[in-house]
């Protein structure tokens, strides 16, 4: 089969003329679509592994379907990339990926939820021990007080001076 921006000549030489959507160039048009299609899934990607580090590094953690619906969007770039799939199937994949990972908390779904473990700790990879350790504690420390009684402020004033932000302690253990 030979193909072409006009027409399609099959094998056994019978001749069909078809119309594309985008009309005549439209192999260039498919290319500036895929490539504003790979722009959008890897900065979705790079997004939520940023959060994923910015919010265990303040101590709040991360919700394990965020990690899996950022693990799942890597799995598909790579596997796009390295098969060399179209890249509009990103028109479906991206939704069914979010649709996945939110039901990661559901059996057999949820046999994701250790590989997105696993993301996470590499996601995390150069991020201060202790640090992260004092931010969970001082993040804790104001939930607890939240649930106490005390306003917001009051917490995290109170937070804050239990465990001084930037003020971490060399204990080895």
């Amino acid at each position: 089969m030979v193909n072409d921006a006009r027409h399609r000549i099959l094998v056994d030489g019978q001749r069909r003329v078809t119309i594309g959507i985008l009309g005549h160039g439209s192999s260039q048009k498919m290319n500036i679509i895929g490539t504003i299609l790979w722009v959008i899934m890897t900065w979705i990607a790079i997004s939520l592994v940023w959060h994923i580090r910015k919010m265990v590094k303040r101590g709040t953690g991360v919700m394990i379907q965020t990690a899996n619906i950022a693990l799942l969007l890597v799995i598909e770039l790579g596997m796009a990339h390295l098969l060399g799939i179209n890249s509009l199937h990103f028109l479906w994949m991206l939704p069914v990926t979010f649709i996945i990972g939110q039901m990661t908390i559901l059996f057999p779904f949820s046999l994701i939820s250790p590989m997105g473990n696993i993301f996470i700790s590499v996601c995390c990879l150069g991020l201060d021990r202790q640090t992260v350790k004092q931010n969970t504690d001082r993040w804790q420390c104001y939930r607890q007080l939240v649930i106490d009684g005390y306003s917001t402020d009051e917490a995290e004033a109170l937070a804050k001076e239990r465990f001084p932000i930037g003020a971490v302690t060399n204990k080895s253990t």
